[in-house]
């Protein structure tokens, strides 16, 4: 009697992501005799379709416990698999190349006909659930495509004049008051998005521009209106001093 399994590698090792496919034959007596043990898919471990000497195997029926069953049977063969002692059918290659064979795994499990055959439902397991293909392996569900889907605003983007970096940041003031003087103005200019803070920006400049040549007026009005009084109060002077 042929049994064919599939192992996963455990976590923490080489092989993990591998999938290993072998078989058990049982003999007639079974479960008074042990089983034979082999590996068909490549993993650096053991060699392919060879007879691999374990405790549980027929190599050793002295050492066979009637009372084991194939999950037992197959979890001791995960455990030896995970260890570097040496043994009948066993062979020694690097953690590198075991991460290796156990990324190519599937694909060298589905290139082999007796794999299609047994295990149709492992041939495209992106086809199957994850949950009945693998029962133990961890699930995590991810979101479809439309609900990861961010909705943004219509943004219509305006032109924007570039200006010095040092001169942006020494007219901006720094408790940030000018961002929440953006709204208005935009909504004035009956713009949103982009182009709401370039025209803001743009209409901040002009009233800046606007406050400052206001004041360039005032000044010179001040200066015309001192000089009329001191050339008016030097004229009185020298009509006086010629008087006398």
């Amino acid at each position: 009697m042929v049994k064919h399994y599939v192992l996963k590698g455990p976590p923490d090792t080489p092989y993990f992501g591998g999938e290993y496919h072998g078989t058990l034959v049982f003999p007639s007596d079974y479960p008074f005799k042990p089983p034979a043990i082999r590996m068909m898919t490549p993993n650096g471990r053991f060699q392919i379709n060879t007879k691999l000497c374990l405790s549980m195997s027929d190599f050793h029926p002295g050492t066979w416990n009637p009372s084991w069953s194939v999950a037992t049977i197959l979890n001791g063969l995960l455990s030896f698999m995970s260890q570097d002692e040496s043994t009948t059918g066993s062979i020694t290659t690097s953690a590198y190349e075991k991460t290796v064979l156990a990324l190519q795994s599937h694909s060298s499990n589905v290139a082999r006909p007796i794999f299609r055959k047994v295990f149709p439902e492992l041939v495209a397991p992106e086809q199957v659930p994850l949950h009945i293909a693998f029962p133990n392996a961890p699930i995590t569900e991810s979101l479809p495509m439309s609900s990861m889907a961010l909705k943004l605003p219509s943004i219509s983007v305006g032109p924007v004049q570039r200006k010095p970096i040092g001169s942006q940041r020494a007219n901006q003031p720094a408790d940030g008051s000018h961002i929440e003087a953006l709204g208005p103005i935009a909504a004035r200019a009956g713009v949103t998005g982009v182009g709401a803070v370039a025209a803001a920006d743009r209409a901040v400049r002009r009233q800046s521009m606007f406050s400052l040549s206001h004041w360039h007026k005032w000044l010179a009005f001040f200066l015309v209106f001192a000089y009329l009084v001191i050339a008016k109060t030097i004229t009185r002077a020298t009509a006086s001093s010629s008087s006398h």
